[in-house]
């Protein structure tokens, strides 16, 4: 792991990327309602949802930048979860 947590500030816009062991600020990216995060299982991404529309974008854990455009999702609250499913 990067050793990086991640949080939202839905009212601010903000995305925020902290250092765990010393609790500093490493990043902080302007996202229009942003709300929900979770770390994908690989380690490799930070999966945020955000906007009026429910999108999700995909920042790196190492870049902290975003990968992806915004894309459309069915996900639109701030409780995000990653999850293996059976068979896959």
């Amino acid at each position: 792991t990067t050793g990086i947590a991640a949080t939202t500030c839905p009212d601010g816009g903000k995305l925020l990327f902290w250092d765990a062991a010393t609790g500093g600020l490493l990043a902080s990216r302007d996202l229009a309602h942003a709300r929900g995060v979770a770390l994908t299982l690989d380690g490799q991404w930070f999966a945020v949802t955000h906007g009026k529309d429910a999108l999700v974008t995909m920042f790196g854990t190492r870049s902290l930048k975003p990968a992806t455009k915004a894309m459309q999702s069915w996900m639109t609250g701030s409780h995000v979860i990653t999850h293996k499913l059976r068979g896959v």
